[in-house]
């Protein structure tokens, strides 16, 4: 679940390959770690779990999968997975309006059924969409298809709002790679020269600028397609604008670069989050471990400046390409920041070799630095932690501990 670029290309099977972190010879006040956390009571913690999420089979286990030490979890569904997928039309006709080729509410709607009503205890449910995993989304430049995808967002956040779902945990990441020519690895949808080749453009054609305002806008249009159908939405973004900022990287030693539109993309869904609607920033990184890395990545990715150092408001010489005053003023007070937690671990930063983590007071300790840094939301991708089955109880209970120990440490409620 991480991005891929022409300098590295990562895994594409929804698991990471992280590139380097590295922290900053930095010392944060402790306002910039704790400020949000002491300021909002009620924290969740979530589970996006590899297997078992599907809704038939959460809606037949919602009591086991409810005895876990969670606040809420990710639904894997058809439609979502598929949300943005072009080719629909051709694998499912049946879901789609077959006037404007959209996903429709009563297929949204069926689909979901099986998880209405079913929670008691889990108040923070997401339904994930994928925005290139299945099919090849919209270019950026094609006007008729991003009109067919508004609208099915549209339909499908008001299925998620009449099924009860806080909302979508937005995984942004691409896992197609199309072929291209002179790319050994395949194009990278969110890569700046990528994109204007498959659009059939040219550097002079469509420079930087104008690709990035056009990934704004996207981004911007797509959270009013999910407001407009889900007027309190919560969409949580795996992979925030951070990673469109060569600044991020400078200061971290984390991957992002000016030419990776997925930035400019999610900066447009922050821009385009209003009224009850809820943007988050979901951190999608799994090499940090200490207080100082999340008040870091905390600080920066909140924009907040801190002994000289700018973070992604900044609007100097060092400023990400999609930022201008009138983003910056406002992105305190709409970007909610999260982080992720991971059931794998890798034995280098310059690998991508991840092996299940087997330290359990390590991983304890992580966790409760991610829950004290995060506004609201910390949610734990799992792969070989089978969480909603019941064929490994004792494998997990050292875990259990952990997180029932991370939650108390952090000031949160015991889940009964």
């Amino acid at each position: 679940m991480t991005s891929s670029t022409t300098v590295s290309v990562p895994q594409t099977n929804d698991g990471p390959a992280r590139h380097g972190w590295r922290t900053p010879t930095i010392i944060l006040p402790l306002a910039a770690l704790f400020g949000c956390a002491s300021a909002h009571a009620q924290h969740a913690l979530v589970v996006f779990a590899g297997i078992h999420t599907d809704p038939g089979y959460v809606g037949q286990h919602a009591d086991w999968i409810e005895s876990r030490p969670f606040d809420g979890m990710v639904i894997n569904e058809f439609l979502g997975r598929n949300l943005l997928n072009m080719k629909l039309k051709a694998d499912a006709p049946s879901v789609l309006d077959a006037r404007t080729g959209a996903i429709t509410y009563d297929a949204a709607a069926k689909d979901l059924s099986p998880v209405k009503g079913v929670f008691k205890k889990f108040r923070y449910n997401f339904a994930k969409v994928n925005f290139n995993m299945v099919g090849a989304p919209p270019l950026l430049n094609d006007d008729a298809e991003w009109l067919v995808a508004y609208e099915s967002a549209t339909n499908y956040a008001k299925a998620l709002q009449d099924t009860g779902l806080q909302g979508i945990f937005f995984d942004n990441e691409t896992y197609l790679h199309p072929p291209l020519s002179g790319r050994k690895n395949g194009a990278d949808y969110w890569l700046y020269e990528d994109q204007i080749t498959l659009a059939g453009q040219s550097q002079s054609a469509m420079p930087l600028s104008t690709a990035v305002a056009l990934a704004r806008r996207r981004g911007r249009e797509l959270m009013h397609a999910f407001t407009r159908g889900y007027p309190a939405i919560t969409v949580i973004v795996a992979h925030g604008p951070n990673e469109g900022c060569d600044a991020w990287k400078s200061t971290t030693g984390h991957f992002a670069m000016d030419h990776y539109l997925l930035g400019a993309f999610a900066a447009g869904m922050v821009e385009g989050t209003s009224g009850g609607a809820t943007f988050v920033d979901g951190g999608e990184d799994y090499d940090l471990r200490t207080a100082q890395d999340f008040s870091v990545a905390r600080a920066w990715r909140k924009g907040i400046t801190t002994q000289g150092v700018g973070g992604i408001t900044n609007l100097g010489s060092a400023k990400c390409p999609f930022m201008d005053a009138s983003l910056a003023s406002n992105w305190q007070a709409k970007v909610s920041i999260a982080f992720s937690t991971f059931d794998k671990e890798r034995p280098s930063l310059k690998t991508s070799n991840w092996i299940p983590i087997t330290d359990v007071g390590s991983f304890q300790t992580t966790l409760t630095n991610a829950l004290r840094a995060s506004d609201r939301y910390v949610w734990h991708y799992t792969q070989w932690q089978d969480w909603w089955g019941n064929s490994m109880e004792d494998k997990l209970k050292p875990w259990i501990t952990a997180i029932e120990a991370a939650r108390r440490d952090a000031g949160m409620e015991a889940r009964q």
